[in-house]
């Protein structure tokens, strides 16, 4: 009886042991079978947020950039002549839609270089609060936000914060175009819980020639292809424009045989 029972016990034992086996191997098989769907969608040359900034006033290039046969970002000035049809064209051509903040730059800023209701350093949490109210209300297509300008308010933790809460509170995303080193915008994205993203390149940064933007569009390209993921912004307008899209026109056969697929700016923030 003893032995017949010691046998039963082993039996069982072999038995669990087996069948913990097969789960495993059934666990495993579906991760794998999941990252390589991840992988296939990613593409093995990384993913590109191309954000182009100014829509709303600026004229050049806004057509040009509208009609781009891939996923851009196009991040909307609020309260202008064209705010919202450019919005609504961005939409209805395949684009996404942020809102573009003009914030405040430095202590003697031009006001017509910063737009209408820009966020400064002197508006209470209340304001600001109101601001994005009212500016999701005009740009009811966005699904995030950037900043236009913006050095000096981006380094105050008392005029980000107040942003980032609204914003989040709206389900939105957050994208940091870094005009400031000394931007405080990650720290608190982390304190607030919203989505968040740095910018990693300006297409126009020193230049506004094709060749120019064509080079940083490349280096967008490798960091895509060494990290994975990049974010580029460029501009309509007198920033770029029109050579800005004939640039990204021109490098799309280029991206595609390196495997670089582009994205919208909310594909890239999880």
């Amino acid at each position: 009886m003893k032995t017949r029972i010691l046998f039963i016990t082993v039996r069982g034992v072999y038995l669990a042991i087996f069948f913990s086996l097969v789960v495993c191997g059934a666990c495993v098989g579906m991760w794998l079978s999941l990252s390589a769907g991840m992988e296939a969608d990613t593409g093995s040359g990384g993913r590109l947020a191309i954000v182009i900034d100014d829509f709303g006033l600026q004229r050049k290039g806004v057509s040009e950039m509208l009609a781009l046969d891939c996923k851009l970002t196009a991040a909307v000035m609020p309260f202008l002549a064209y705010s919202e049809a450019d919005a609504e064209a961005a939409v209805e051509n395949g684009k996404e839609v942020i809102i573009h903040i003009p914030m405040q730059a430095t202590t003697h800023d031009i006001p017509s270089h910063l737009g209408p209701r820009p966020v400064t350093i002197r508006d209470s949490e209340s304001d600001i609060k109101k601001w994005v109210s009212d500016a999701a209300e005009n740009l009811p297509e966005a699904v995030g936000a950037n900043i236009h300008m913006g050095t000096l308010s981006s380094s105050k933790e008392y005029v980000m914060r107040p942003l980032m809460e609204a914003l989040h509170a709206k389900g939105m995303i957050f994208l940091d175009s870094k005009t400031s080193s000394k931007s405080v915008c990650r720290a608190v994205a982390g304190q607030t819980g919203i989505r968040f993203a740095e910018n990693d390149v300006f297409l126009e940064h020193e230049s506004k020639s094709k060749g120019y933007i064509k080079k940083r569009l490349r280096k967008a390209m490798k960091i895509a292809q060494e990290k994975g993921a990049c974010i580029a912004i460029g501009h309509v307008g007198c920033e770029g424009g029109k050579v800005t899209a004939e640039a990204i026109a021109e490098l799309l056969p280029e991206f595609s045989e390196n495997g670089v697929q582009l994205v919208f700016l909310s594909e890239l923030i999880r």
